[in-house]
């Protein structure tokens, strides 16, 4: 019998990674102070749970920066059932290319990330599901979803994460 009949969709950057900058590159991901500890998370509410029935990470980051994040929060004590990357080379994003505008490239990813989001939720809908995000935009649509959804900015904690 299941005991923990619940499902967390976890995002990464300034979830479980503070990135105040917003900065996407391989080099902040050697930043390890920046990860967010799961004693600061349970100061906040939020508690990761590795016995929940799943774990999953679903992040804007790109499919070539996988093995860096996933290895990064396995140092930390994180584990995830499924990870999910936004899949897009290098290329497709604003920061590397500048033909790119910021507004369509959120829009394209607000879209990417519901569309998972809700992909989860009809393959499981027989459980709980809580997403952990600090997109505010992300936040709103899933309350209009009937989505339970927690609302998490690590930019705005002030100890040491």
């Amino acid at each position: 019998m299941i005991k923990n009949m619940d499902i967390t969709i976890w995002d990464f950057d300034n979830v479980l990674f503070r990135n105040p900058n917003n900065i996407y590159s391989d080099e902040i991901l050697a930043r390890r102070e920046n990860v967010v500890k799961k004693d600061v998370l349970e100061q906040y509410g939020i508690k990761y749970r590795k016995n929940a029935y799943m774990n999953i990470l679903l992040t804007g980051r790109g499919e070539f920066q996988k093995n860096l994040v996933e290895k990064l929060l396995m140092e930390f004590g994180y584990k995830f059932d499924a990870t999910i990357f936004y899949n897009k080379n290098r290329t497709e994003f604003p920061e590397y290319n500048k033909t790119i505008d910021a507004r369509e490239f959120y829009i394209n990813y607000w879209h990417w990330k519901i569309s998972n989001i809700l992909r989860i939720c009809r393959k499981f809908s027989k459980y709980d599901i809580t997403i952990i995000d600090d997109d505010e935009v992300l936040n709103l649509m899933c309350k209009k979803l009937n989505i339970k959804c927690i609302q998490f900015d690590a930019r705005k904690i002030k100890e040491e994460i």
